[in-house]
Protein backbone atom coordinates (compact mmCIF):
# COMPACT_ATOMS: atom_id res chain seq x y z
CA UNK A 1 0.00 0.00 0.00
CA UNK A 2 0.82 3.72 -1.11
CA UNK A 3 1.95 5.99 2.09
CA UNK A 4 -1.23 7.96 1.62
CA UNK A 5 -3.39 5.26 1.65
CA UNK A 6 -2.31 4.26 4.81
CA UNK A 7 -2.72 7.62 6.11
CA UNK A 8 -6.33 7.84 4.59
CA UNK A 9 -7.35 4.31 6.45
CA UNK A 10 -5.61 5.51 9.81
CA UNK A 11 -7.89 9.00 9.37
CA UNK A 12 -10.99 6.57 8.25
CA UNK A 13 -10.47 4.33 11.58
CA UNK A 14 -9.95 7.53 13.64
CA UNK A 15 -13.30 10.02 12.56
CA UNK A 16 -15.63 7.33 10.63
CA UNK A 17 -15.34 4.01 12.36
CA UNK A 18 -16.46 5.00 16.13
CA UNK A 19 -19.64 6.51 14.14
CA UNK A 20 -20.01 2.78 12.86
CA UNK A 21 -19.71 1.46 16.19
CA UNK A 22 -22.17 4.28 17.86
CA UNK A 23 -24.66 2.53 15.06
CA UNK A 24 -24.05 -0.67 15.59
CA UNK A 25 -21.60 -1.69 13.15
CA UNK A 26 -19.48 -4.23 13.57
CA UNK A 27 -16.26 -5.61 11.56
CA UNK A 28 -12.68 -4.52 10.52
CA UNK A 29 -11.82 -1.50 8.17
CA UNK A 30 -12.71 -1.82 5.39
CA UNK A 31 -15.76 -4.37 5.65
CA UNK A 32 -18.42 -3.53 8.48
CA UNK A 33 -21.80 -5.01 8.75
CA UNK A 34 -24.69 -4.40 11.25
CA UNK A 35 -27.06 -7.27 12.25
CA UNK A 36 -30.91 -6.52 13.11
CA UNK A 37 -34.20 -8.52 13.48
CA UNK A 38 -34.98 -7.70 9.39
CA UNK A 39 -32.26 -7.09 7.76
CA UNK A 40 -28.55 -7.26 7.85
CA UNK A 41 -26.65 -3.15 7.22
CA UNK A 42 -23.22 -3.35 4.83
CA UNK A 43 -20.90 -0.53 4.39
CA UNK A 44 -17.27 -1.03 2.70
CA UNK A 45 -14.38 1.14 1.62
CA UNK A 46 -13.06 0.75 -1.71
CA UNK A 47 -9.94 2.82 -2.75
CA UNK A 48 -9.31 3.19 -6.24
CA UNK A 49 -6.27 1.17 -7.83
CA UNK A 50 -4.60 4.90 -8.82
CA UNK A 51 -4.61 6.32 -5.35
CA UNK A 52 -5.89 9.29 -3.95
CA UNK A 53 -9.39 8.79 -3.69
CA UNK A 54 -12.28 6.08 -2.16
CA UNK A 55 -15.81 5.26 -2.63
CA UNK A 56 -17.86 3.82 0.66
CA UNK A 57 -20.92 1.95 -0.65
CA UNK A 58 -23.80 0.82 1.54
CA UNK A 59 -26.13 -1.86 1.31
CA UNK A 60 -28.81 -4.12 3.27
CA UNK A 61 -30.39 -7.86 2.68
CA UNK A 62 -32.45 -9.85 4.18
CA UNK A 63 -31.61 -11.43 7.83
CA UNK A 64 -32.43 -14.92 6.95
CA UNK A 65 -29.78 -14.42 3.66
CA UNK A 66 -29.96 -13.42 0.31
CA UNK A 67 -31.08 -15.26 -2.96
CA UNK A 68 -28.10 -15.15 -6.20
CA UNK A 69 -28.61 -16.53 -9.39
CA UNK A 70 -30.55 -19.60 -7.70
CA UNK A 71 -28.87 -20.01 -4.96
CA UNK A 72 -28.97 -19.18 -0.87
CA UNK A 73 -26.12 -17.19 0.77
CA UNK A 74 -26.29 -16.95 4.47
CA UNK A 75 -26.27 -13.92 6.11
CA UNK A 76 -22.95 -14.67 7.55
CA UNK A 77 -21.58 -14.93 3.22
CA UNK A 78 -23.06 -12.13 2.24
CA UNK A 79 -20.97 -9.48 0.95
CA UNK A 80 -21.16 -6.23 -0.38
CA UNK A 81 -19.98 -7.19 -3.82
CA UNK A 82 -23.11 -10.11 -3.76
CA UNK A 83 -25.58 -7.32 -4.02
CA UNK A 84 -27.24 -5.96 -7.12
CA UNK A 85 -28.55 -2.84 -5.33
CA UNK A 86 -26.21 -0.70 -3.48
CA UNK A 87 -25.43 2.83 -3.04
CA UNK A 88 -22.38 4.62 -3.24
CA UNK A 89 -22.44 7.24 -0.51
CA UNK A 90 -22.72 10.93 -2.08
CA UNK A 91 -24.25 9.95 -5.33
CA UNK A 92 -27.42 10.65 -6.37
CA UNK A 93 -28.85 7.18 -6.75
CA UNK A 94 -27.63 3.75 -7.48
CA UNK A 95 -26.38 4.29 -10.88
CA UNK A 96 -24.36 6.92 -9.93
CA UNK A 97 -21.21 7.41 -8.75
CA UNK A 98 -19.15 9.63 -6.10
CA UNK A 99 -15.45 9.03 -5.19
CA UNK A 100 -13.73 11.25 -1.36
CA UNK A 101 -10.54 12.80 -2.86
CA UNK A 102 -7.39 12.96 -0.31
CA UNK A 103 -4.49 13.25 -3.13
CA UNK A 104 -4.13 16.80 -1.95
CA UNK A 105 -2.93 14.95 1.65
CA UNK A 106 -6.00 16.24 3.91
CA UNK A 107 -7.52 12.86 5.17
CA UNK A 108 -8.75 14.93 8.32
CA UNK A 109 -10.87 16.21 5.74
CA UNK A 110 -11.55 13.47 3.35
CA UNK A 111 -13.06 11.23 6.73
CA UNK A 112 -15.07 13.86 7.67
CA UNK A 113 -16.82 14.25 4.49
CA UNK A 114 -18.01 11.03 4.76
CA UNK A 115 -19.92 10.88 8.33
CA UNK A 116 -22.95 13.52 7.36
CA UNK A 117 -23.37 10.63 4.64
CA UNK A 118 -23.23 7.88 7.20
CA UNK A 119 -25.93 9.60 9.39
CA UNK A 120 -28.04 10.80 6.84
CA UNK A 121 -27.95 9.07 3.37
CA UNK A 122 -26.41 5.65 4.24
CA UNK A 123 -29.39 5.90 7.28
CA UNK A 124 -32.19 6.67 4.79
CA UNK A 125 -30.96 4.01 2.53
CA UNK A 126 -30.84 1.10 5.37
CA UNK A 127 -34.21 2.64 6.68
CA UNK A 128 -36.19 2.32 2.90
CA UNK A 129 -38.34 -1.02 2.64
Amino acid sequence: MSVSRDAMIEELKRTVVPVLRDLGFRGSFPHFRRSGDKQIDLLTFQFASGGGRFVVEVGKFPADGYELAGAHLSPEKVKMRHLLRRLRLGAKGVNDDHWFDFEDGDYARAAEAVVPYVRGQAARWWSRA
